[in-house]
């Protein structure tokens, strides 16, 4: 029982650690680290500039979405077809194009917030 005491304290401690590192990068929001989190195999970089997926946010439907979104200046990608909210709502895109206000919240090449 001890041991397992022990395992969960210094489990929970890399965690937080792990947690804070991803906090300290800039002063990021709750919501912005778990869409991080969710999306994380989607975040990936080939070559900066050339190839990326990166985490970005807008307003559709008066709704603050965050969705994954391909930069690649010579390829022909789609336009992301859904996003979610902060309360892990999927929200279908009927037109990207309504997508409003949009940001790149995380760089998947820097490995950083934008925020």
């Amino acid at each position: 029982m001890k041991n397992l005491m022990v395992s969960l304290v210094v489990f929970s401690s890399l965690f937080h650690l792990a947690c804070e590192k991803d906090r300290n990068n800039k002063n990021i929001s709750a919501c912005a680290l778990s869409m991080k989190h969710k999306f994380e195999k989607e975040l990936v970089c080939t070559e900066k500039g050339t190839m990326e997926s990166n985490l970005y946010e807008g307003i559709y439907n008066n709704q603050k979405v965050y969705f994954v979104d391909i930069m690649c200046p010579s390829c022909n990608t789609a336009a992301p077809q859904f996003g979610y909210t902060c309360d892990d709502k999927k929200v279908m895109f009927e037109e990207f194009s309504k997508v409003k206000d949009v940001k790149q919240v995380y760089n998947s090449c820097t490995k950083e917030f934008m925020e």
